[in-house]
Parts: C-alpha cells; sequence; structure tokens
C-alpha cells in the first residue's frame, strides 16, 4: 500500500497543531541552512544585552550583561537552531565568534566595571575568548552549556580559559537534576551556575526545596547561583531568601 508523506508526517507528529508544528520546524531548519554561509559572510549577527542582577535585600544590584545574539529573521526563528545547524555543519565555531566578537563592537556604552557574559560552546570557548579578550575592557564571562560536562576536554578546556582570567558560567542547569551533577560540577568548577526557575518553581515545594539546597551548596563550593527566566517582581524575596545570589529575567530588564 502506498503512503503518502501526509499520511506519513500524520502518523510521525499526531495531532494537527503537532503537523503545523514539525512542518515550520522543517521550513526553519531550511531556511537556516540556506542562509548560514551568507549570515557568515555578510556578517549578518546583532547583538541584544539584558542585564544580570546581584540579590541583597530589599535592593536588585546591576553587575552584569549577558551578550544575546539575533539574526535576520528577527525572533521568529529560535536562535538556538542558528548554533545547531552551524555545530552539525562545523560551522559553529566561526558563528560563536561572530556572535562574541558582535557583542563586544556593540557593547562600548556599557559601564566597564560591570562583566560580559557571553555564549560559546566547549569546543569554541577558548577560540572567542582569543579574539575578543584582547578588545573588551570589561571582565568576561563565558556561559557553556551543562552538557559540557561529559564532553571529553572539559576539564582541561576550563582550566585554560581560568588561566587566561576568565569566568566560567554553567548553562542551563537542570534543577531538578542538580545533586546528581554534584561531583562533574565540582571537577569542573565553574564561576557560576545558572538555573531555570521559571518552570514549576514557586508552585511546589519540592522546586523551593531543591534551590535553598542547591543554593547553600553553591555558596560552600564558591559558585555564584543566578536564577534564569525570573518573570515576576515578587519572585525576588523569595530567591534572595532561598539563598539565591543573582538573578535575570523579563520581570528585571528584558534583552535591550
Amino acid at each position: 500500500m502506498d503512503v503518502s508523506s501526509s499520511d506519513l508526517l500524520h502518523e510521525v507528529a499526531g495531532s494537527e497543531t503537532e503537523l503545523r508544528f514539525f512542518a515550520r520546524f522543517w521550513e526553519w531548519e531550511r531556511f537556516v541552512r540556506e542562509n548560514l554561509p551568507a549570515v557568515l559572510e555578510e556578517r549578518l549577527v546583532t547583538s541584544l544585552f539584558q542585564t544580570l542582577f546581584r540579590l541583597s535585600e530589599g535592593l536588585v544590584v546591576p553587575c552584569g550583561y549577558e551578550a544575546l545574539a539575533r539574526f535576520p529573521t528577527g525572533p521568529r526563528i529560535p536562535v538556538g537552531l542558528w548554533f545547531r545547524t552551524a555545530r552539525e555543519a562545523g560551522l559553529g565555531s566561526e558563528l560563536d565568534k561572530l556572535a562574541a566578537g558582535t557583542a563586544v563592537e556593540s557593547c562600548s556604552l556599557l559601564p566597564a566595571e560591570r562583566f560580559l557574559n557571553v555564549n560559546a560552546s566547549l569546543g569554541s570557548a577558548s577560540e572567542v575568548v582569543k579574539e575578543i579578550a584582547p578588545h573588551l575592557g570589561a571582565p568576561l564571562v563565558v556561559d557553556i552549556p551543562h552538557s559540557a560536562l561529559w564532553q571529553k576536554g572539559c576539564r582541561a578546556t576550563f582550566d585554560a580559559l581560568r588561566s587566561s582570567a576568565v569566568a566560567i558560567s554553567l548553562d542551563d542547569t537542570p534543577l531538578d537534576q542538580l545533586f546528581d551533577l554534584r561531583r562533574e560540577i565540582e571537577v569542573a568548577r565553574p564561576d557560576y551556575l545558572k538555573v531555570d526557575v521559571l518552570v514549576g518553581l514557586f508552585d511546589s515545594p519540592m522546586g523551593r526545596f531543591n534551590l535553598a539546597e542547591g543554593a547553600a551548596w553553591c555558596r560552600d563550593s564558591g559558585i555564584v547561583m543566578i536564577a534564569e527566566r525570573v518573570e515576576a517582581l515578587e519572585d525576588l524575596e523569595m530567591l534572595y531568601e532561598l539563598g539565591v545570589e543573582m538573578a535575570q529575567g523579563y520581570s528585571l530588564a528584558r534583552p535591550v
């Protein structure tokens, strides 16, 4: 029996909503693959900056900025898809360096005493630092995905970055897996640990317990915990009371 591509998609995706999502995602992937060479050649990346805040009793104090890459299509296509496609094509380092370099070119008006946080993969982090550090007048923090903990050469790369006076932030660390990752984190010794507090934290006693225990462990380990995606100002007092030292999110400052 012949099976049409439409029937096959329905079998894989299920509902009409899922089908539309998969079709849109494939359209995005095709667009990114076709346009990635031009983005790199013509340097078609811009930067937005989102402020990070240090939490203290009754205060939130700006202390740094995360550089966020943006591409010609705006927010319609997920930013992560550009970087994933670039890695699959062997162009990940080139795109990471372009994004970080664009951030440095754009951050001249930022206060020099506050750090600049740029994103990179484990494989490209050293190249990114070598390219941008000489042109940056502010302290540099490199944001590396927590998945790097299982990659070969993680500790050597982190040690090399530290020897260049660069701080390291471990990104997207799952709060519910934090204690399972303690051994790997202790070996890698990042300076900052980012956890996503948007999903389920404030409605979940277990989530609040995990965050408080994780924040205490981070302080004892010399690691600064950063709460990401803080979406409500009333959450800040709870984060402070639970021991979280820094935060970022739309309720505090949108990327600009």
